[in-house]
């Protein structure tokens, strides 16, 4: 994209366009949305507005239109063909239009890609409405249907990313023109909402402990902490994954390294939340058919990892927008990471939403729940190895939290192997959770009173270190 400024006249000529073709696509007589849903009834739902669809139910609605109503909707997509253009192009232009008059005018590069957003956006339609328009002809023996589907999500994925960087662009735009003054603020409300919110991570804890507790004594004891899902603490179980994982990502940990950690690991929460552990007892306390699994499955993944993936440009966006010219440019490895995260969130969506893969629902929770006792050993793990390499002489906790995770691993996997021991990982997860949670508590305890969660230690050693700079040393150490 050009440094040409875009006049207001032409933003506005396009959002006219843009807003006309939305009118003839929903009131147009025969071809257009309301028309079409008429006809389809309250059960079912044009193609075109939904967020994502499967070859069944693709098909399902065009058996149901019926001739006439098919040859109506291939005059939609065609129509569709130009309403793509025009908020391809309205989207494009805003966020070039934007950007040039944003604190990040200067990052040419970047600039371009948000840019492509909106372009990548229309393509995606124009490919759907093709792949739709081909059906149609091969109809009833459709077989492009499948792949309609994804191009939807897609496209509805990216046009939620452009209009995440069109509002960024609008918030910077506005702070551009109205600065605020820096003024000191209360730290003690600060202070005890971050305590509050660490402290709320462990007690929701104990609540799925306690709903735990009170099954195996009322009923039984189940062979893993993901069975009870299973059992009347389902509502518990999935209502406290969800909540833990939310905490677990809102935290900001010490260093980007843990952080990652713990927002992977809140995100795996979600999954072993949304996803039940296969059961092939039909005797089992409130087992789901198959079909309401994948149901279920397909819902509530693909609002997760948009929802995810939405975020995640949303906080990258915003935080480059607001800040400008960053003062150390991201890495061009972080860069990959964050493209290798969005294509896994969007392509697990896809698969967990359109394709319905039953292998993807008997396996999902089980890696997810792999993934998350990864992440949480893996964070005690690294701040064990932080204390390790500070000056401090006290012996540190999460050394020997380290040491309990790793015993429990290497003790509870033979008994189960070779004792034939039912209950087993039950135990082994109950074990890795308490660690956790001890090393959660420890860390709250050494991150109260600070404001920007610093560990106490770590700030204690920068000070020192800040003293030695001011005065000169006879001598250097190694």
């Amino acid at each position: 994209m050009t440094e040409t400024q875009v006049s207001p006249r032409q933003l506005w000529l396009f959002a006219a366009l843009t807003v006309v073709m939305i009118v003839v696509l929903c009131f147009s007589p025969g071809f257009g949305i309301l028309s079409l849903d008429d006809r389809l009834g309250k059960d079912q739902a044009l193609l075109d507005p939904w967020l994502g669809y499967r070859a069944g139910e693709a098909w399902n609605v065009l058996d149901t239109l019926g001739p006439d109503g098919r040859d109506d909707l291939r005059t939609y997509y065609w129509v569709d063909f130009a309403f793509a253009v025009c908020y391809g192009v309205l989207l494009w232009v805003t966020i070039h239009h934007l950007a040039i008059k944003s604190p990040w005018r200067e990052r040419t590069g970047m600039r371009t890609a948000l840019c492509s957003l909106a372009a990548l956006a229309a393509v995606c339609d124009i490919i759907e409405n093709i792949l739709v328009l081909v059906a149609l002809g091969d109809f009833p023996a459709p077989n492009t249907l499948g792949a309609a589907g994804v191009f939807g999500l897609l496209k509805f994925l990216l046009v939620i990313f452009a209009v995440i960087v069109v509002l960024c662009g609008l918030l910077s735009l506005w702070a551009g023109r109205h600065p605020t003054e820096t003024t000191q603020c209360d730290t003690v409300p600060v202070k005890q909402t971050f305590v509050a919110l660490r402290a709320g991570s462990a007690f929701l804890l104990v609540l799925l402990t306690i709903s735990i507790v009170v099954e195996i004594f009322l009923h039984e004891l189940h062979k893993s902490i993901s069975d009870f899902y299973y059992s009347p603490t389902r509502a518990v179980f999935v209502g406290g994954l969800c909540a833990i994982g939310v905490c677990l990502i809102i935290n900001r940990a010490e260093s980007d390294l843990e952080n990652a950690m713990l927002d992977g690991a809140g995100l795996m929460a979600f999954v072993v939340a949304f996803v039940p552990v296969p059961r092939t007892n039909p005797d089992v306390w409130g087992k789901l058919t198959d079909g309401e699994v994948l149901d279920a499955t397909g819902n509530n993944l693909s609002a997760l990892f948009a929802t995810a993936a939405t975020a995640t440009v949303f906080g990258f966006v915003s935080t480059e927008l607001l800040r400008g010219k960053r003062e150390k440019p991201l890495p061009p490895f972080a860069k990959v990471l964050l493209g290798a995260l969005l294509t896994l969130l969007v392509g697990a969506g896809i698969l967990g939403a359109i394709t319905g893969s039953q292998f993807f629902v008997d396996n999902a929770h089980g890696f997810a729940a792999g993934v998350l006792f990864a992440f949480i050993m893996a964070v005690v793990m690294v701040n064990a190895a932080a204390d390790k390499r500070s000056e401090s002489s006290k012996a540190s906790p999460n050394l020997v939290l380290v040491a309990v995770m790793i015993a429990s691993v290497l003790g509870w996997l033979p008994w189960g192997s070779y004792f034939d021991y039912d209950d087993w990982f039950f135990w082994l997860e109950a074990s890795l959770l308490t660690c956790f949670a001890i090393f959660w508590v420890i860390q709250t305890q050494r991150l109260n009173g600070t404001m920007n969660g610093v560990r106490s230690g770590a700030a204690r050693s920068s000070t020192s270190s800040d003293a030695t700079e001011s005065e000169p040393s006879p001598s250097v150490s190694a």
